[in-house]
């Protein structure tokens, strides 16, 4: 399937708080359409992963809410956020109707056409 040379430049923009238990949260702001579900993984130096949350987004928000157990939180150290779009069989067709059903219409450093089908992945690197 033909990419879009004018597919929608995906940009991702995270917000994470340390809570005083060192626990997390996460949220933040995309460009991408609405209804586009999202995984969330943090994995720890030895790429260990150590907490996941689903979100959906939402008028460009999304909200992996708190992570971590409560009172106990993370070690300090840094950490790897990584935030993966869900191939297309695993999208509502809301999403899919603006997305194209290979992610025709969207582009940039974060989509992923190395796989059977395609992704999407934005890492980004946080010190507790």
């Amino acid at each position: 399937m033909p990419i879009n040379p004018n597919g929608l430049n995906v940009t991702f923009n995270l917000d994470i708080t340390t809570n005083q238990d060192n626990t997390l949260d996460i949220k933040g702001t995309t460009n991408l359409y609405d209804s586009a579900h999202l995984l969330l993984t943090i994995s720890n130096s030895t790429d260990y992963p150590m907490a996941q949350s689903k979100s959906k987004v939402e008028n460009g928000n999304f909200n992996f809410g708190r992570l971590g157990k409560k009172g106990i939180g993370f070690q300090k150290g840094e950490y790897q956020i990584e935030i993966t779009l869900s191939v297309p069989s695993q999208q509502d067709k809301t999403f899919i109707s603006k997305a194209g059903t290979e992610y025709e219409n969207l582009s940039g450093p974060f989509i992923d056409r190395d796989w059977i089908s395609p992704t999407g992945s934005y890492t980004e690197k946080y010190e507790i």
